[in-house]
């Protein structure tokens, strides 16, 4: 880049990137805790992991509800047989894809 010009990047359109888009759902009270459906939920989403895939990210719900999910992956994944998945919390901001949801609802 020469000093003083700037570098044009071209823009990416969501409906341009090969996306495919599963919704999990479990039914829960909406006065209680929320964590049984969201192991449910996530139980399932390993049940139905392609073969291809070797990294999941989720979106950081805080330090606690981190550790409960990793706990429940980390089972889901021993019992589906897919110990060669890793998993990891993140931010929107460190993984500008976690804010597709938001954008697709």
């Amino acid at each position: 880049m020469v000093a003083g010009r700037a570098l044009r990047v071209p823009r990416v359109s969501l409906v341009d990137l090969p996306i495919a888009a599963t919704t999990y759902m479990a039914r829960y009270d909406r006065r209680s805790d929320d964590q049984i459906a969201r192991d449910q939920c996530l139980r399932a989403f390993v049940a139905g992991l392609s073969g291809r895939v070797r990294l999941v990210v989720l979106d950081s719900r805080g330090p606690h509800r981190d550790r409960l999910d990793r706990i429940v992956l980390r089972d889901a994944l021993r019992v589906a047989d897919r110990v060669e998945v890793t998993y990891s919390h993140r931010g929107s901001r460190d993984e500008p894809l976690l804010a597709l949801p938001d954008a697709l609802g």
